[in-house]
């Protein structure tokens, strides 16, 4: 779904979203807060990883009540680099910024503060102004023999120059 970030996590994107973390589940039952008595708990009440990262995401989701939303579902898996099972079972987001800076900022004081920043800090900046990020997250793995020009291929991606010294 392309959902609301308010919505309630439905019991089917539990059963998905436990598929693409089993592996990690611990990981996201940290970042959400759950106790690590509760973690070891769930060990042992199963062997399976698909099984303990359903039951976390069934309890959390019960313990939190209004408050298991897609939104905050979303961050943790983001914060622990399991973005892409967040894209795949609620679709892409605009993440609200949790923290703005006060005080206003002048046009003179920003283009002070963005000499010699990069875009990403600039646009960083700009989203932290507006209130919203666009999280697009993307991984590609390389795979070939040795001596294939996987790192030319990867230095193209990045816009480096061609080196004829790469191995």
């Amino acid at each position: 779904r392309s959902s609301d970030l308010d919505e309630l996590v439905t019991n089917i994107e539990v059963a998905a979203l436990s598929r693409r973390i089993a592996s990690r589940w611990k990981f996201l039952a940290r970042r959400l807060g759950l106790r690590e008595s509760f973690i070891c708990e769930i060990q042992l009440q199963s062997s399976s990883v698909l099984e303990q990262a359903h039951r976390m995401l069934v309890y959390w989701k019960k313990s939190q009540g209004s408050l298991a939303t897609a939104g905050v579902l979303s961050k943790a898996l983001f914060e622990e680099d399991m973005g892409a099972a967040a894209e795949e079972i609620f679709g892409f987001f605009e993440l609200p910024v949790l923290s703005v800076p006060s005080g206003g900022s002048s046009d003179d004081k920003r283009s002070r503060d963005d000499a010699g920043a990069s875009d990403d800090e600039i646009m960083y900046r700009e989203a932290l102004e507006f209130g919203s990020v666009l999280i697009n997250r993307y991984r590609l793995m390389v795979v070939g023999q040795d001596g294939g020009r996987k790192s030319c291929l990867i230095d193209s991606f990045l816009n480096r120059p061609f080196k004829r010294e790469n191995p």
